[in-house]
């Protein structure tokens, strides 16, 4: 067999791997939802940061997050910080700053900024975590995590189906599914920006 059949195999074998993780998560989430009566609270998405006091009830104020993400398509040593930002100026701009914006407009939430550790280096994650830092400081806030997938049990014990033999955005979509049922397992009311 060919090496071009052989990775040709191994990527939809990935793919369908990646499949029944999501089918476990989906069916999880139903059962979830039906269980605590979630679905007529469901939460108002939108693009833009603002408070989202009209989807939560008040009692449940600092039991919400806002869950940002961003995930490499490969490894790339070369890359300073987590995004292909080669400034920090630049790096606040395109990624912290509208991180910064949605913790502002709701400080009683949490603020994930969620990565994964396999597609950046150690020196990328701290030069980001630094400049995070600082722009939470500047801006008063304190209520930003920059956060691992790879913390979140299903996605350390499924590495093949995050792999970057798999495109970036369907890892994206199969991630946020997981991150959406293990915030709510959590007891944490998931809101993320479309």
């Amino acid at each position: 067999m060919s090496p071009r059949i052989k990775s040709l195999r191994s990527t939809q074998v990935a793919i369908l791997a990646g499949l029944a993780v999501l089918w476990k998560v989906m069916v999880g989430l139903i059962i979830a939802f039906l269980a605590h009566g979630a679905l007529a609270d469901e939460p108002v998405y939108g693009s833009a940061p603002h408070r989202f006091e009209a989807a939560i009830r008040v009692n449940d104020i600092h039991r919400y997050s806002i869950n940002l993400m961003w995930i490499n398509r490969t490894l790339v040593h070369e890359q300073k910080f987590l995004s292909s930002a080669k400034s920090e100026e630049e790096l606040n701009e395109k990624l912290l700053r509208p991180v910064i914006e949605w913790a502002v407009a709701n400080p009683d939430a949490r603020v994930h900024l969620w990565y994964d550790s396999v597609f950046a280096t150690q020196e990328a994650v701290h030069a980001t975590l630094q400049a995070l830092q600082g722009q939470m400081k500047k801006s008063s806030v304190s209520n930003v995590t920059l956060s691992d997938i790879r913390s979140i049990g299903i996605v350390a014990a499924n590495p093949d189906c995050f792999s970057d033999q798999l495109p970036v955005y369907y890892r994206i979509d199969i991630l946020k599914a997981i991150l959406g049922r293990s915030r709510f397992a959590a007891g944490v009311t998931v809101v993320r920006p479309a």
